[in-house]
């Protein structure tokens, strides 16, 4: 098992959720407007560009982009950002100079285990990771309704610290920087698209003061305790111990753990109805596999009955996921069709999927 800080706190809000996201590989068709916000956002400073049309086309299922006013807000945002950009790294560099800029550096170590004989892999992404004559500064971006408590941030620096240790023993980490970008409260009234545009850049403007909602927080390495960090350490070790033991028993006897309370928070989860086994929940999401639209291969498809029942029945897996139906039809394909008067069997996604393997070995 593969970890991250987003797998470990999906598990401890909700092991179900957990399970259905990470190990079944199902995800909301329309995520919540505060993840397609940021994320948009995210998108332009890793891109350098606050033209999104791009990403907007490649998330049109994405419910905040129905919204223009959004699409607004998020492209001031970033422009502003990029038209700043040069003295929010000067602040942040100091009297360092610069040698390198990277953008979403994705970075792994090995986490050692208490119990078990090898280490847990476990991996994180920098937003942004600048080299520096005097190391590196890593710099995390976040977007927010409010001003931030930056002290909330800090076990997730810790992690980005162990993780540039064990990639680069030889460069220290310098500095870490968090810049926020707080999204306006203002709304559009009356206003053409173009008026408003210019009232959200004239409280974009950058002024230096704690009440711009473009914000800077930068940490010295010297004034982050090494203490704190393997304590940090300590506890994502058990943690990552914890969730390997209850995983494997949980997925062995299908027995996992709603947390309803959580579910049910911040205005309710986008699982929420698959867990109430509601009627025809399974149209609210897609399921990731290899699937065949309009002829060409892609990762995800809309997801269907079958893998609902694969979720609360003893359905067999390669019914409904490709990895497992290429497996049992490469040495016994009748098997598949031997249980096609079976009422759990799709017959759709079956020739789909025989028409993909079909395509795979014809290509090969």
């Amino acid at each position: 098992m593969k970890f991250s800080n987003s797998k470990i706190s999906s598990f401890y809000n909700c092991p179900f959720v957990y399970h259905l996201s990470y190990d079944l590989g199902i995800s909301p068709k329309i995520k919540p407007k505060a993840l397609d916000f940021g994320s948009a956002v995210h998108w332009g400073l890793e891109h350098n560009t606050s033209n999104l049309e791009k990403f907007y086309n490649e998330n049109k299922n994405l419910e905040n982009f129905k919204n223009d006013d959004s699409r607004i807000l998020q492209e001031v945002m970033v422009q502003t950002y990029l038209d700043n950009k040069q003295q929010i790294i000067n602040k942040i560099l100091g009297d360092a100079k610069l040698l390198g800029e990277y953008h979403e550096i994705e970075l792994n170590t090995k986490i050692k285990s208490k119990y078990n004989i090898e280490s847990h892999d476990f991996m994180g992404i920098i937003d942004l990771l600048l080299y520096t004559d005097k190391g590196f500064i890593i710099v995390d971006y976040k977007t927010s309704s409010k001003k931030p408590n930056y002290d909330d941030y800090l076990q997730q620096l810790y992690t980005y610290i162990i993780l540039c240790k064990s990639e680069f023993p030889d460069v220290p980490v310098y500095k870490i920087a968090i810049i926020n970008l707080q999204k306006s409260g203002t709304r559009r009234k009356n206003q053409t698209e173009l008026q408003y545009r210019k009232q959200l850049e004239k409280e974009y403007v950058l002024v230096d003061d704690d009440d711009d909602l473009i914000r800077v927080n930068v940490f010295d390495r010297n004034t982050i305790l090494d203490s704190e960090i393997e304590k940090f350490e300590n506890d994502l070790t058990n943690k990552c111990d914890y969730m390997n033991m209850v995983s494997d028993i949980a997925n062995k006897n299908k027995i996992w753990y709603i947390n309803w309370d959580n579910l049910k928070e911040y205005g309710g989860s986008p699982y929420l109805p698959l867990c109430n086994k509601e009627k025809y929940s399974w149209e609210l999401y897609k399921v990731k596999d290899k699937y065949l639209s309009n002829d060409k291969i892609i990762d995800y498809r809309p997801m269907r009955k079958i893998d609902f029942d694969n979720i609360y029945n003893e359905v067999p897996i390669y019914l409904c996921r490709y990895e497992y139906f290429k497996m049992v039809y490469k040495t016994n394909p009748s098997k598949i069709f031997e249980m096609s008067d079976d009422s759990n069997v799709d017959d759709e996604l079956i020739a789909m999927y025989t028409k993909l393997y079909q395509i795979e070995n014809k290509s090969k």
